[in-house]
């Protein structure tokens, strides 16, 4: 099966227990009632530890011996997994940097066509390889807007993303034309999203190298 599968009990008195993992199978000795050990058996759990663990059902086999040795008939129980769905995760600055925010400092006379707003990103999934969409929304002053780069755009035209715009560029949803698209697409395309600003126009060139306000991008998986 999928992950790590693990049978444990809270075991108490001359009771003891031990678990491989190899096996799978869970023993129960020492000396004690028939009490002792049925309270044991109902204290049994089952727990898999994987993010994405196979939904094949589980057989679960229990015997008992005697004090003489003489062994019981073989009883089964059927166990079922429903898997959780992990949600998608984001990280805007990728291993380069701690959190998952990313800051940029956009120069216009330096960025002419824009600056790139997480060219380290990494998206992952733990039980997905695939995304539904990515939304990327923009909080800034008129003037100031999304683009994509050329690479960016190649990997759209090839991948099967459709990219909608808002109005003057503030957002741009990505999702699949005919379903899910990779992870790494995605993460492609998002390297290459740009920041770009007209509001420096008419400064003076000294003044186009400062930083005039803070935007506000918002990313959404």
């Amino acid at each position: 099966m999928t992950g790590v599968q693990t049978c444990a009990l809270p075991i108490s008195g001359s009771l003891s227990a031990s678990f491989s993992g190899t096996t799978g199978r869970l023993t129960i000795s020492g000396a004690g009632s028939l009490a002792d050990y049925q309270a044991a058996l109902r204290s049994v759990t089952y727990a898999n530890t994987s993010s994405n663990p196979s939904t094949n059902a589980r057989t679960l086999s229990v015997i008992v011996a005697d004090d003489q040795g003489t062994v019981s008939k073989l009883v089964t129980r059927s166990l079922t997994v429903t898997p959780v769905a992990d949600a998608p995760l984001l990280d805007l600055n990728g291993a380069v940097a701690a959190g998952n925010n990313n800051a940029i400092t956009f120069v216009k006379s330096l960025y002419p066509a824009g600056v790139a707003i997480a060219p380290n990103a990494l998206i992952s999934d733990a039980d997905s390889s695939t995304l539904s969409g990515l939304t990327i929304a923009l909080t800034g002053l008129s003037g100031d807007s999304l683009q994509l780069s050329a690479s960016a755009q190649a990997v759209i035209d090839s991948s099967g993303l459709a990219a909608t715009w808002a109005p003057g560029n503030s957002a741009l949803q990505l999702v699949g034309k005919t379903g899910l698209v990779s992870l790494v697409n995605y993460a492609s395309v998002l390297k290459g999203v740009l920041f770009a600003s007209t509001q420096d126009s008419g400064r003076s060139e000294e003044h186009t190298s400062e930083l005039q306000s803070l935007r506000h991008l918002v990313c959404r998986l």
